[in-house]
Parts: structure tokens; sequence; C-alpha cells
């Protein structure tokens, strides 16, 4: 060691996982804060506004005509109710031969989804059940049918395999 040399303390490593640790608990705690205090932040999508049954079917008639129009007619409102959450809209759609449709239609509360169809899960289960007990018995009957062996069939058979032996 030269004499003129101060020896030089050393410097403790540092500890990288340490410091981004340090660095994301920070980031995980301002997300946080900011959720909390500035609330909710979404696009317009995100927030639900129920809007008048009669301003969610007058929409929805404006659109029908708009957008279906050419294809199916002019549409006019009859009635609109809220029914399972929904406004169930009963309307008449004018055809080119001048023939009135009667058509319901559901819609979203907030008028932002249409619903052209909806299927009754009840209803559609008892026609599917009362189908079933329909084919049971036809079913049934062509399996007997086809199990039952004609004794005429049975009988060369069995002539056959004693000859074979």
């Amino acid at each position: 060691m030269d004499p003129n040399q101060k020896p030089v303390a050393s410097q403790p490593k540092l500890n990288i996982w340490l410091i981004v640790s340090i660095v994301l608990a920070v980031a995980l705690v301002g997300v946080l804060a900011a959720n909390f205090v500035g609330g909710k932040k979404g696009g317009a999508d995100s927030e639900f506004v129920i809007v008048d049954k009669n301003q969610a079917s007058d929409s929805l008639i404006d659109f029908i005509n708009k957008v279906y129009g050419a294809q199916v007619g002019t549409a006019a409102l009859k009635e609109s109710n809220e029914q399972n959450g929904l406004y169930k809209v009963d309307l008449t759609v004018t055809d080119a031969n001048g023939q009135n449709i009667d058509q319901t239609v559901f819609l979203s509360q907030d008028g932002k989804l249409f619903i052209p169809q909806v299927i009754d899960i009840a209803q559609v289960s008892t026609q599917f059940d009362a189908l079933q007990q329909q084919q049971q018995p036809a079913v049934n009957a062509n399996t007997n049918a086809s199990s039952e062996v004609p004794a005429e069939e049975s009988t060369p058979a069995a002539e056959n395999t004693n000859v074979a032996e």
C-alpha cells in the first residue's frame, strides 16, 4: 500500500429489489388513493342512468324508423311498460302493403340496448317438455317393434346352427 493513499471506506451495496419494491408500493398506494378519492371515472357507457319509459320508447321508435324503416316499414308506439327490469314496448309496424303488424320488443331502462326478441324460459321449457312427452311414446313403440323377432326368421337360423356343428 502506498503511504500517500488514504484508506477508502467501503460503500454499502444497494439492493435493487428493495428499491423496486418500495417504488411499486408507493405506486400502488397512489393508485388506491386516487381510486377512493376520485371515485369511479369511466366513460359515458360506464354509468347506468334510468330514463323515462316514454323518452326511451320515443328514441327506440326513431331508431327503428331510421335504421330499419326501409326494410320493415314505419313503426309507431302503442304502449310501454316496465317489466322484469326492462321496458316492454308494444309497437305497430306498417309494412309497404299497408298492413299493421303488432310487435313486442324490450328496451333497457337506460335506453341504450334494444332487444327485439325475448325468449321466455319457462314457456319454452314447458313446450319442450310437452314435445318430449309426445315423442317418447313413438320412440318406445318403434323400439318394441324392432326388438321382436318373427318366429319364421329364428327357425332357419337354428337349423343352420345345428348343421354347422
